[in-house]
């Protein structure tokens, strides 16, 4: 699972969660979608959202980590998917950083 976000458009940042398949293809997950003028708001509730699922299906044997990194089959999804991943983590060690 990840998130994609996408660039402010009318005044509003906006994220919304994937799902990874096993071939690499990039799945929208209905309804999981934010938006919000701010961007922390957006991609922290994302991001939040991401790791409740990951944790309800780990702990129901429905999903599971084996260490290995999958990149998106579409070389720009992974590109957009990395970006992304990077921007969360900042804001995450960042939480005094105003936009």
């Amino acid at each position: 699972m990840h998130i994609r976000a996408g660039v402010p458009r009318i005044g509003a940042h906006h994220a919304s969660l994937r799902l990874l398949t096993p071939d690499g293809e990039a799945l929208r997950v209905p309804g999981l979608h934010w938006a919000s003028r701010d961007e922390r708001q957006a991609l922290l509730a994302a991001e939040a959202m991401a790791q409740a699922i990951w944790e309800w299906g780990a702990s129901r044997g429905a999903a599971r980590d084996d260490g290995l990194y999958r990149p998106a089959a579409d070389a720009e999804v992974e590109q957009q998917r990395l970006a992304t991943a990077q921007r969360i983590a900042h804001l995450q060690a960042h939480p005094q950083e105003q936009q």
